[in-house]
């Protein structure tokens, strides 16, 4: 449902990170995603920011690919806010970092230390 929102609402996402990002960050499960993160980290199974970004989404494990896009979404919007998120919605990944200022790694650090409580 939350493709069909945000497609009707804010458009397609030019990456998989964001658009299934975004739906499992809602998915309503009540999970704590920065826990999801976290386990991930933890049992070295999560994935590099640029393997994650572009089409190469799509050749990861899917579980992993999956709930991390989700913790990673929710990360973002605790970061820069709901607006931001939206803004780079329908950009690729690192032109839409871009234009808040930061880089693909530089989130991808700061994600790792919101997973571990840093």
């Amino acid at each position: 449902m939350t493709h069909v929102i945000s497609s009707h609402t804010i458009g397609e996402p030019q990456e998989a990170l964001l658009g299934e990002g975004l739906a499992v960050c809602l998915d309503q499960r009540g999970y704590d995603y920065r826990q999801v993160g976290r386990e991930l980290v933890d049992s070295q199974r999560w994935l590099s920011f640029e393997k994650l970004s572009g089409d190469q989404w799509f050749d990861q494990d899917p579980e992993v690919a999956y709930a991390q896009s989700g913790s990673v979404v929710c990360y973002l919007f605790e970061a820069y806010g709901a607006e931001k998120v939206k803004a780079i919605y329908q950009q690729d990944l690192t032109s839409g970092l871009g234009s808040l200022g930061v880089t693909l790694q530089q989130v991808q650090d700061d994600w790792l230390g919101w997973v571990q409580g840093r």
